[in-house]
């Protein structure tokens, strides 16, 4: 009798342990593939389906004389990448769209040689989170989330001596700042709906002087040809010139390497190399592309070879 129901036990464990098997083959079946597409490498829900690379940021684009600001490049009021935006060089807390930073610092030149001091800035781009603040804390003071000019970085608001009327720093930029796409809007004028001496928009610049209203591509292109550097040599060699820049910079004149100190357009290292070309190599495109050509062709004889190189470092990438 104990042998007996000892049999009849183990039967039953028996198939107790096939059940289990069977719901474990079944599960591998019906569930295997999804843990693996979800978890091993297969396109999830948060997947991109490629190989997690971001995309390079766009390059500052070429924007009216007289414009007054609004929307640019597809974008939404106070959701601008800031990969798109400059820092402003004595400020580099506050940014703009490149052009008005360029702009600015011609401005600030002038403002300096008068007053001995920077241009003080107090606000500038304005991403769609800091508009909601500044409502919440001005009030009626600050405009509506997402519809402020400085949500498109394309206002500033100014201190050192500005924020007043009637100062001389305020008179001064009144005679001033036009001239460089600097207005001071008709609301905020004293007799305006909103009295504000230190908000001033930015409604574009022709680039007086060559220091960047126009795109720094064209006059690369146009120095190679009048240089006669690489001249007959064809649009595939301003191609490896402009994806080099592309990398090295994004054709920003402004560009630093927070590591080395590389700076500009063709990252010149140390930056004060690009003096040899002219005194404004700081901030003046045109000066930084001459003095960037004449590297490449001592260097490297042509923009494709001087790519080549710049392919072949790693993990580094440098010419």
């Amino acid at each position: 009798m104990y042998a007996a129901t000892r049999t009849v036990k183990a039967a039953t464990l028996l198939k107790g342990a096939v059940a289990v098997l069977v719901l474990l083959a079944l599960a591998v079946v019906i569930i295997g593939p999804v843990m693996a597409g979800g978890l091993m490498g297969g396109e999830s829900e948060y997947s991109d389906g490629g190989g997690g690379e971001e995309e390079p940021p766009e390059e500052p684009g070429e924007y009216g004389d007289g414009v007054p600001p609004g929307p640019w490049g597809g974008h939404s009021n106070g959701f601008i990448p800031e990969s798109l935006l400059w820092a402003i060089p004595w400020a580099p807390h506050h940014h703009l769209r490149s052009d008005a930073v360029l702009a600015l610092i011609e401005l600030n030149k002038e403002f300096k040689a008068e007053f001995g001091v920077d241009l003080g800035i107090t606000d500038a781009y304005r991403d769609y989170a800091e508009q909601v603040r500044a409502k919440e804390i001005y009030g009626d003071g600050a405009a509506t989330p997402g519809q402020s000019n400085h949500g498109w970085a394309l206002a500033v608001d100014f201190g050192t001596g500005i924020a007043t009327f009637d100062t001389p720093q305020y008179n001064w930029m009144k005679a001033h700042a036009p001239a460089y796409g600097w207005i001071h809007p008709d609301w905020a004028e004293p007799d305006g709906r909103l009295p504000e001496p230190w908000h001033w928009d930015f409604w574009g610049w022709n680039g007086g002087g060559g220091s960047g209203g126009d795109d720094p591509k064209d006059y690369a292109r146009s120095k190679m040809n009048e240089f006669g550097v690489f001249i007959d040599l064809g649009e595939a060699e301003f191609a490896c010139l402009e994806t080099l820049w592309e990398h090295e910079s994004n054709w920003n004149p402004l560009a630093k390497n927070p590591s080395s100190g590389a700076y500009g357009i063709p990252q010149a290292l140390p930056g004060d190399k690009m003096a040899s070309a002219g005194a404004d190599w700081e901030t003046n495109a045109e000066t930084q592309i001459d003095w960037g050509i004449s590297y490449i062709k001592e260097r490297y004889g042509t923009p494709c070879e001087a790519w080549a190189f710049w392919q072949n470092q790693s993990p580094a990438h440098w010419y």
